[in-house]
């Protein structure tokens, strides 16, 4: 019945049904086609949301998934087409697009050991697409596993996301942000002594994004730990960084107060 109702001639009873919908997927799992058909077809206005809410849900469940990485894929490829800064549209595959990223982004962050591996996916698939560089990595600050997975791994990919991040130190550096508030939550797990090495390494790179990244770190642990002599020894390493802006941000940490 909910199924059938996904398909109902007038919209608010469609928008009910999709909400309705994750609940009797299972018995329904042809209609999940339907739901991520609603988010790609951009003629399609009505109800579009309350699908991809749906489509999102159900990707947490892990249903669906390749359906959803499809509709990925598809919004990536025409983000840029369409009508553009006009009064009545803009960018349509763009915005529907940036609306499954708020949601697994929000994933990522609340319940980081179950997303993790989905939205690390999800993240380089749009590293990897022209003009979303900026939402991918982002993503996948929110998605390193700190507290759920080994130092040497959770190095790999803080180096994978620097590299990422190119020759582009303002999305370098708001990637640490997003590093710097994970690592600053006590959710996370991970002790001083585990986070060291990777602070370490990411301190003797001399690129300016590990720069951030290392300081991300430095600014969580740090204070929390009564700054050890290992970790004051990584500022002032940092101070002496290639890279001005990593210099001048290492500058403003202090190990003591006067």
């Amino acid at each position: 019945m909910v199924a059938a109702l996904c398909a109902h001639p007038d919209a608010g009873t469609r928008r009910a049904a999709y909400r309705r919908f994750p609940a009797w997927a299972g018995w329904a799992p042809d209609q999940v086609a339907q739901l991520h058909t609603v988010v790609r077809d951009l003629t399609m206005r009505d109800g579009w949301k309350e699908a991809a809410d749906a489509a999102h849900v159900l990707f947490t469940d892990g249903f669906g998934t390749e359906a959803y990485a499809e509709t990925v894929d598809t919004l990536a490829s025409t983000a840029s087409e369409g009508p553009d800064a006009r009064a009545d549209r803009d960018r349509p595959a763009a915005q529907r697009l940036a609306y499954l990223v708020r949601m697994a982004r929000s994933w990522a962050r609340n319940s980081p050991h179950v997303a993790g591996a989905a939205v690390r996916t999800l993240a380089r698939r749009l590293t990897d697409r022209h003009g979303l560089t900026h939402e991918g990595v982002l993503l996948l600050a929110e998605a390193v596993p700190l507290g759920h997975a080994p130092s040497d791994a959770v190095t790999a990919d803080l180096r994978d996301l620097a590299q990422r991040c190119g020759d582009r130190p303002v999305l370098a550096f708001r990637a640490s942000e997003r590093l710097a508030a994970r690592a600053d939550d006590p959710a996370h797990g991970m002790t001083p002594h585990q986070l060291l090495p990777t602070a370490t390494e990411l301190t003797a790179e001399g690129t300016a994004a590990t720069g951030f990244f290392a300081l991300a770190l430095i600014r969580a642990v740090g204070p929390e730990s009564g700054w050890p002599a290992e970790w004051r020894a990584l500022v002032s390493t940092l101070r002496a960084h290639p890279d001005p802006d990593v210099r001048d941000a290492a500058c403003g940490v202090a190990t003591a107060q006067e």
